[in-house]
Formats: C-alpha cells, sequence, structure tokens
C-alpha cells in the first residue's frame, strides 16, 4: 500500500512537511508584502488609509486559517485525492 512510517522517521517526516509550510506561509506574506503597497493594486481598493490596508492583510491570514482547516476536513471526508481535484478547479 505505502510506507508506513514509525518511530524517528515519522517524526523527521512531520518536522520536514511542518517546516515547508511555514517556509511557504512566510513566501506568500513577503509577497503579498509586496503587492501591498503597489500603484494598482491601491488604486483597485481605493486608496485605503493604513487601517484598511490592515484589515486586508488581517483577512488574508484569517483566509489562510480556515482554509487550512477546510482542507483538513474535506481531506477526510472525501479523501486526499478527491480534495486536491476539487481544489484545482477553485
Amino acid at each position: 500500500m505505502g510506507i508506513e512510517l514509525r518511530g524517528n522517521a515519522l517524526i523527521t517526516m512531520i518536522l520536514l512537511a511542518s517546516g515547508l509550510d511555514f517556509l511557504l506561509l512566510g513566501y506568500d506574506q513577503g509577497l503579498f508584502g509586496g503587492i501591498l503597497p503597489g500603484a494598482r493594486f491601491l488604486d483597485m481598493l481605493g486608496n485605503p488609509n493604513p487601517t484598511m490596508t490592515g484589515l486586508v492583510t488581517a483577512i488574508y491570514d484569517i483566509g489562510c486559517a480556515f482554509g487550512a482547516v477546510a482542507a483538513f476536513i474535506w481531506g477526510e471526508r472525501i479523501g486526499r485525492k478527491k480534495s486536491i481535484i476539487i481544489a484545482n478547479f477553485i
């Protein structure tokens, strides 16, 4: 069926996956930090004040958290492969 990890091998794989997730979240935040002060993005939002800019950033972070929880729930219910296929269409 597949490789069953136990003990130190399992811990190592969990740490690698978690580390990669945090790295990608940092990359996404850095990318968003470069988009946020852009003239086209600010014009699209109607040149928001700092409070509104902070709100947009907070909503982005909350959306990431809800997306992770939704992916976990859907992944458990319909399976990993089907949830990845559905996510690609969204």
